[in-house]
């Protein structure tokens, strides 16, 4: 079935922008909340998704109130949400496998809402901004296309990505909005960034820049990434020091900031560059 906004297919072959105006109910959203002030989310209540990460919780959930993500350049997040049952996913999409991960997205909301008797399916697109090399265009343009892919109804309610995104200063081009929070009972999306990344953020970062697939950030809470990270960042050390003709020194250990890393551009508010921040899919720091 076709990917709509307001009960009308959404035209593919088109810029983010051309769309946005085609539908001038998603412009005033998005012009909403490009003009939110950031709110900095606390850990109450708040599960965090890094960079190649998928979360998915429903009201029924006491736990957790709030999904959010930032740090996004070239990345995307993605919100989808049930309106019958309020199951509410939320992933940050670097464009590494796009056409595997919006099924996964699907799936995930679906284990939530196969016995929803009323309700749709709403999806939240924000992230990237005019980059040079067009990634941030590309990624755009994948996830349209993957949701109009998918057997069922999705509607289009939120539109902030590449040229909607977009600032200029000094003739450098940055983004806009960097992070959203949703509010799983109200539906809210708002503008946020975070005080707590948290659990075992360092080993997730370490798995994202490692190469790992599309994971699901409760798991960091029972330690069933930590065998997995480690042989990642084994496996792709060793891929390295072979293509180099080295071979491996017995008891080395892989730390997840091996490798080279550089800085074409600092697209941060602070003077200083915070390897944290590293995007691996535009190699800039944010």
């Amino acid at each position: 079935m076709p990917l709509l906004a307001e009960g009308r297919r959404v035209r593919l072959q088109q810029s983010a922008g051309n769309l946005l105006r085609s539908h001038p109910p998603l412009e005033e959203r998005a012009r909403l909340l490009r003009g939110q002030c950031v709110q900095q989310v606390g850990p109450q209540g708040l599960l965090y998704v890094q960079q190649t990460e998928l979360a998915v919780t429903s009201p029924k959930d006491g736990s957790i109130s709030i999904l959010g993500s930032d740090d996004a350049t070239t990345c995307h997040i993605v919100v989808l949400r049930h309106t019958g049952n309020g199951a509410t996913c939320l992933t940050h999409c670097d464009g590494t496998d796009t056409k595997a991960e919006v099924p996964l997205i699907m799936n995930s909301i679906k284990s939530f809402s196969d016995h929803a008797q009323c309700g749709r399916l709403e999806v939240h697109l924000v992230g990237g901004f005019s980059d040079d090399r067009q990634l941030s265009q590309k990624l755009t343009h994948q996830l349209l296309s993957e949701f109009d892919r998918q057997e069922d109804d999705i509607h289009l309610v939120t539109l902030r990505v590449t040229e909607l995104n977009d600032r200029e200063e000094n003739e450098n081009h940055f983004p806009i909005i960097y992070g959203i929070a949703v509010n799983i009972k109200t539906a809210e999306i708002y503008r946020a960034s975070f005080q707590d990344r948290g659990p075992e953020e360092q080993l997730r970062a370490a798995r994202t820049l490692a190469g790992g697939p599309i994971a699901d950030p409760m798991l960091a809470e029972m330690g069933k990434n930590l065998k997995e990270a480690m042989k990642m960042l084994e496996d792709s050390q060793r891929r390295t020091e072979e293509e180099n003709g080295k071979e491996l020194i017995s008891g080395d250990i892989p730390g997840p900031l091996q490798g080279r890393f550089q800085a074409q551009n600092c697209i941060s508010n602070n003077s200083e560059m915070d390897p944290t921040n590293y995007d691996r899919n535009d190699d800039t720091f944010q």
